[in-house]
């Protein structure tokens, strides 16, 4: 795992992870202490680990990667023991990532990344490798190796997850529950996946076959690839996300912090209310591009500096629909298309563009009226930010007013999930 930031709390998690890896090494080397090792097969694997460790797959915008030697490790820890596929783990990640760190201009930073992708390496092998010991001390029969294979992947699985997870919470500023949950489909899959094939390293390496378990890393090498388009798949969204946001702010610069803001707040918000990750996730594209369609208003109306008559309200009324069929001809954001059309709904049904009553509007449409109709009123603190044609108020001011048209303008849920999300955030 790599990030591109370090916060104070996830200084803190690298610090401790490294405390508790050298603890779990080091009882596990005195509790199962390594027996007789055979070291031609052990080199393989060896070899093996470090060229899954290459194999690093990104998740996500953080510079989060994963790897995937798990198999290799679940087979040594069976086979030899956790003493040794901690070692194992610990020097493949060592010589896997030293290039990557010296490389980086960032050394220290690296080298922190370096310490907690070690760290979590021993504690997840030594825990596998402790859990399939205890299987075997149980069980005596050809089940046995399967079974403990089975039950070291899986710890490996959830182990890893937890501490990844955490991490994330702490770049973030998330909740562990959350990132555990944006796992949770993708690791049964992986679960399968590696489970099926420590067992077959595993019985290569049990009857003397275990050069011809070399051959996993094709299906690896696959899986890897996968992975990469997926990653570019990932990116070009993002890019997309970008470019109409950039589009917006270019002809519109005092948007550019409020989107921003909106953008981080909508999601906290979502992510309060219990909306499934996806959704969070999409809430904050949502939220940057909610008023793209303003590109199709004149700037003239935009900044006029009093009162609008109510010919240049019905064009400014206009911007939602306009957003949603400019949004709507990207597939990528068509399950963001009803959100940016009913962002200016009313639970009491006076809203626009198609007057929809309260249960009638998304909740996603209605966490970024909350949001955006908040912003607009407090405004920003760069040069340029503040509307021409509304003085700003203060943070209680305008939750005060977002209380008043609860029920009416607003949704009375968002509007007290958000003023928790500001109280969060130190701000009201």
């Amino acid at each position: 795992m790599s990030s591109g930031s370090l916060s104070a709390a996830s200084q803190r998690l690298i610090w401790t992870s490294g405390l508790l890896g050298a603890v779990l090494f080091t009882a596990s080397w005195v509790l199962v202490p390594p027996q007789s090792i055979e070291w031609g097969p052990l080199l393989v694997f060896a070899t093996m680990f470090v060229l899954s460790e290459w194999l690093t797959i990104p998740i996500g915008e953080r510079g989060v990667q994963v790897s995937v030697s798990l198999p290799v490790v679940a087979a040594v820890a069976v086979l030899y023991g956790p003493a040794v596929a901690g070692l194992m783990d610990v020097c493949g990640t060592v010589v896997a990532g030293a290039s990557r760190t010296l490389r980086s201009r960032s050394r220290r930073r690296r080298w922190m990344w370096l310490l907690f992708n070690c760290s979590q390496a021993a504690m997840c092998a030594c825990a596998a490798g402790l859990a399939a010991y205890s299987i075997r001390s149980m069980l005596s029969d050809g089940l046995a190796l399967v079974i403990a294979a089975l039950v070291a992947t899986l710890v490996y699985i959830v182990l890893n997850s937890l501490i990844v997870a955490s991490m994330e919470a702490a770049l973030s500023g998330s909740t562990v529950t959350a990132k555990l949950d944006e796992k949770r489909r993708v690791i049964g899959y992986q679960y399968l996946l590696y489970a099926l094939l420590a067992i077959l390293v595993m019985h290569l390496a049990a009857t003397e076959r275990v050069w011809v378990s070399a051959l996993f890393l094709l299906p690896m090498w696959a899986a890897w690839q996968c992975f990469q388009l997926r990653a570019l798949y990932e990116r070009d969204y993002r890019e997309t996300i970008r470019a109409l946001g950039l589009m917006i702010q270019r002809a519109h610069p005092y948007t550019g912090g409020h989107l921003d803001r909106v953008a981080l707040r909508a999601a906290r918000t979502a992510e309060r209310l219990g909306l499934p990750p996806t959704d969070v996730d999409l809430m904050q594209d949502a939220a940057l591009l909610h008023d793209v369609g303003k590109i199709a208003v004149d700037e003239a109306i935009l900044n006029f500096p009093g009162p609008l008559n109510e010919e240049q309200w019905r064009v400014v009324r206009k911007h939602t629909e306009v957003g949603a069929e400019i949004l709507g001809r990207i597939q990528l954001l068509e399950p963001i298309v009803p959100w940016i059309r009913a962002h200016h709904e009313r639970p009491d049904g006076k809203g626009y563009p198609n007057g929809l009553s309260d249960a009638e509007i998304p909740v996603q449409a209605k966490i970024i009226a909350v949001v955006d109709a908040y912003d607009a009123m407090v405004g920003g603190d760069r040069p340029g930010e503040q509307r021409p044609y509304r003085k700003p108020v203060s943070p209680e001011e305008a939750l005060e007013e977002l209380r008043r048209c609860a029920g009416t303008q607003f949704d009375a849920r968002v509007v007290e999930e958000f003023a928790a999300t500001l109280r969060e955030e130190g701000v009201a």
